[in-house]
């Protein structure tokens, strides 16, 4: 028989992936690769958009940058943008209308919203998991340089310990 896993979440898909990074030098070293391999997960599973949340950690700021450069099959939306409240307001509106877009904010303007898919980009480890509960299908967590525990979430470390 097989022993089916509780899961860390509500999650109704794919069992959550913990995909562990051991600290900052390393997630610096593979962001880019990193980045594309939680991008092309999501997009194995389900074709929706996908939402990137962050917990505001300095070695993600530049994450929607990133996006913008290494994913040219879709929208990247960063939530604020430096346009302006009206320019926020009708990215937000594309991303809940139209396919194909990638939504990269902080966790604390995503508060009380769901998603279908969620990766979320941790470094701090506090309010894990209300973050976590905003994913209603698809779940990645990267988490950098913590030891968070979860049980049901299935242990990704390919990027835990790296050949120089």
């Amino acid at each position: 028989s097989i022993q089916q896993l509780k899961s860390g979440t509500n999650i109704v898909g794919e069992l959550p992936i913990h995909l562990k990074v051991r600290d900052g030098s390393e997630w610096k070293k593979n962001k880019d690769q990193i980045l594309n391999y939680c991008i092309q997960e999501m997009n194995k599973k389900d074709n929706k958009n996908v939402v990137i949340l962050h917990d505001g950690a300095s070695c993600f700021k530049d994450v929607g940058k990133d996006l913008k450069r290494l994913i040219k099959d879709k929208t990247v939306i960063e939530y604020p943008s430096n346009e302006g409240k009206k320019k926020d307001i009708q990215n937000i509106k594309d991303f809940i209308e139209k396919d194909d877009h990638i939504l990269f904010t902080k966790t604390e303007y995503f508060n009380g919203c769901e998603a279908s898919n969620i990766v979320y980009l941790n470094y701090y480890g506090s309010g894990i998991r209300n973050s976590l509960m905003r994913g209603v299908k698809n779940l990645i967590l990267v988490d950098v340089d913590n030891y968070t525990k979860i049980s049901g979430m299935k242990e990704d470390k390919r990027f835990y310990w790296t050949k120089l």
